[in-house]
């Protein structure tokens, strides 16, 4: 399917938190629809919903999905230990967090140099992502 998938969930409304995923179609790779969806999702999630914290989870080989949350300025804070399941094995997961405030330094930044940053979107379908490791 020709399509970007992204979601929040394990929201914690108390600590003002939650986990990313994401899944783009190989096809679709390099079409900055990855970039473009989750501006909206943070967007959304940082300046409308009061989130202070998004983290992700991430397989250390999947190369493309680290490139992915450099580029929007997440930080690794370390290696979670068999944190994933799937395939009938454990898996390490690299944990990745971004704050409010790092969201709002890039989307300036993108401002200033005539890149989309936040905007208003039209209706954003949330949909809770089941595979961590994206």
């Amino acid at each position: 399917e020709n399509s970007v998938t992204i979601g929040l969930r394990a929201w914690d409304f108390h600590a003002h938190q939650c986990l990313l995923g994401y899944e783009l179609c190989p096809l679709q790779h390099g079409n900055g629809y990855m970039h473009e969806a989750l501006m909206a999702l943070f967007e959304w999630a940082f300046l409308s919903t009061g989130f202070n914290r998004v983290a992700a989870l991430v397989h250390p080989q999947n190369a493309a999905s680290l490139r992915v949350l450099r580029r929007f300025g997440f930080q690794f804070e370390g290696l979670m230990r068999q944190c994933g399941r799937w395939d009938n094995r454990y898996h390490d997961l690299m944990a990745f967090a971004l704050l409010r405030t790092d969201f709002l330094q890039l989307a300036a930044a993108l401002a200033m140099v005539g890149m989309p940053g936040i905007h208003r979107p039209g209706p954003v379908q949330l949909l809770d992502q089941q595979n961590p490791h994206h």
